[in-house]
């Protein structure tokens, strides 16, 4: 911002000098001041969407990692299904990419409940 000029008025009496500010300085100034808190408002206001957004974002980064736990338990009861003969003729290109991707479980087993984790 730039400097304002003050005028200095000196009167009779027990205030003897007043500092007064033209009209014109004063206007600007008051603009000057205007336009930055209107950058800061549009400022806290791209803020507050960016915090909404990233709270969005982590809550799909959640849903998709469970996603990907239930389906990665899924392709590990496949695996585990296929080393005990069931599914013989399914195509070995599908087994060798599954395998890449995880071991095989037990299906069942993988989906038990931990003890002690309330679904008694």
């Amino acid at each position: 911002m730039s400097e304002v000029k003050r005028i200095s008025v000196f009167i009779h009496g027990p205030n003897k000098k007043i500092d007064m500010v033209e009209a014109v300085h004063l206007d600007r100034v008051t603009a000057e001041r205007d336009a930055l808190q209107a950058l800061l408002t549009a400022a806290d206001e791209r803020a507050d969407h960016n915090a909404r957004v990233s709270a969005i974002a982590v809550e799909d980064v959640l849903l998709l990692q469970k996603r990907a736990d239930v389906l990665e338990v899924a392709l590990a009861g496949m695996l585990f299904a296929f080393d005990d003969g069931v599914g013989l003729d399914w195509s070995e290109d599908l087994l060798d990419f599954a395998r890449k991707l995880t071991a095989a479980k037990e299906f069942k087993a993988a989906l038990k409940p931990v003890e002690g984790g309330g679904n008694d």
